[in-house]
């Protein structure tokens, strides 16, 4: 009887542990369901914290796997070349005594090693006499022209020119003047600095608005704005650059006048965002499909719908034919957007999909522009490169203090980009400009 008793108490025991365990196992899937729905909250709530991020503050990236310093694997290794140029010869004393153990060293052979030094640069300050006339007919003083200055100046047109591409490369006044304070001796202050560029983009007016005219003539230009401070107040930034020619102007206003002012009698292919201010030209126009592409994504992204990704899928498939297609030419581009005239009538419930057709109708008949004309971008990535070394000195200098200052910046930046287009030398560029103007 004991024995029996004891059984019946183990059945029961492992009867109530047996209930027991299906409990538990029923809570660790409940907690391992929760589990998920809170990782997938979380990583919602850090997508939406990331994109809330003040504009000051970066995002964090992957870190990259760093690549191998050297050749690839199978490359021959190259090294510096010893310079020709050998500006200095030294000789230096032989060793007699060894420094480690102190025994004589017998000359066994002379080496040779060449360094390249850097020598701070040198101030040369010139003295000219001017012969002075007098014109009896005008009634004035009549001298000739000092080469190499600007009108009024202290300083020669090279150390102007040297300030200036300092400045476009988003250099502040601050380190320009302790530059020339340590490699040069040359102790100025930061309106000097200022007043010499000024005088400089003053000076360089006329050529300023040859560009404007050199630019109309192109066959394509592209065009973008970004913010500007002045005084703290709201300005614009506007650019117009092909492939050789680059314009700036900051204005007042982000409307339609500036586009129509500057391109005036312009008869090639505009490229450009969808800002509104663009329609206004009349001209043959291109949309970026850059900038197209870019809110598609963001919106399979963060609104993704089945209907919105047919949507998609359907308008870059024919843009990746329209680009990839040999023969372009108008019958390229009349077949293009008749196929988007189909796309957009069809009818969408999504509120994504009506937004974007309702965009792409009012510019339909200016997404294919590139298929037509031979050298049309596609895109608008050379005004966003061109428009960047802007925004540096935007970071820097805060943007401008005055009307002048911001005329300043836009003919410097004007004639910066310009030469960077030609694949000249930025100071060569504006000695060339600037003696030309002198001489005349």
């Amino acid at each position: 009887m004991e024995e029996s008793e004891v059984i019946r108490e183990l059945k029961a025991r492992v009867e109530q542990l047996e209930k027991q365990n299906k409990e538990l196992h029923s809570e660790v899937r409940e907690l391992r369901k929760d589990n998920k729905e809170l990782q997938a909250q979380l990583k919602q709530f850090i997508t939406l914290a990331k994109e809330r991020l003040p504009s000051y503050a970066k995002k964090e990236t992957q870190t990259k796997q760093a690549t191998p310093s050297g050749r690839p694997e199978g490359h021959e290794g190259v090294g510096r070349q010893t310079p020709e140029d050998i500006h200095k010869q030294a000789k230096l004393e032989p060793v007699t005594n060894c420094p480690d153990c102190g025994s004589p060293v017998k000359l066994k052979r002379w080496r040779k090693r060449v360094l390249t030094r850097l020598v701070p640069g040198c101030l040369e300050n010139i003295e000219y006499e001017i012969p002075q006339g007098f014109c009896g007919k005008c009634r004035k003083s009549v001298e000739p022209v000092v080469p190499n200055a600007l009108p009024n100046s202290r300083f020669d047109l090279s150390l102007a020119l040297w300030m200036a591409c300092l400045r476009m490369l988003g250099v502040s006044v601050d380190k320009i003047r302790f530059l020339l304070e340590t490699d040069y001796l040359l102790r100025i202050s930061s309106a000097t600095v200022i007043n010499t560029c000024d005088k400089l983009a003053e000076f360089l007016g006329e050529d300023y608005k040859a560009l404007r005219l050199q630019l109309v003539k192109e066959k394509a230009v592209h065009g973008d704005e970004t913010g500007w401070r002045m005084k703290g107040k709201r300005r614009w930034l506007w650019e117009f650059i092909s492939k050789q020619t680059a314009y700036f102007t900051i204005r007042a206003s982000r409307g339609h006048e500036v586009p129509v002012e500057v391109m005036a009698g312009f008869k090639g292919v505009f490229t450009s965002d969808f800002w509104s201010a663009y329609n206004y030209l009349e001209c043959e126009k291109q949309k970026c499909w850059v900038h197209l592409k870019r809110e598609l994504d963001k919106v399979l992204k963060y609104r993704y719908s089945r209907e919105f990704a047919g949507f998609a899928s359907r308008l870059m498939r024919l843009y990746y034919w329209a680009k990839s297609e040999r023969n372009h030419g108008a019958k390229t581009r009349e077949y293009a957007e008749e196929r988007l005239a189909d796309l957009l009538s069809q009818k969408y419930a999504n509120a994504d999909c009506k937004r974007l057709v309702k965009t792409l109708t009012r510019h339909q008949k200016e997404l294919f522009t590139f298929c037509a004309f031979r050298g049309v971008e596609s895109g608008n990535n050379r005004a966003e490169r061109g428009i960047r070394p802007a925004v540096v000195i935007r970071r820097t200098a805060f943007g401008s203090q005055s009307d002048k200052g911001a005329q300043t910046t836009s003919v410097l930046m004007s004639f910066f980009q310009t030469a960077r287009l030609r694949e000249e030398n930025f100071t060569e560029f504006m000695q060339k400009i600037a003696e030309n103007r002198l001489q005349n």
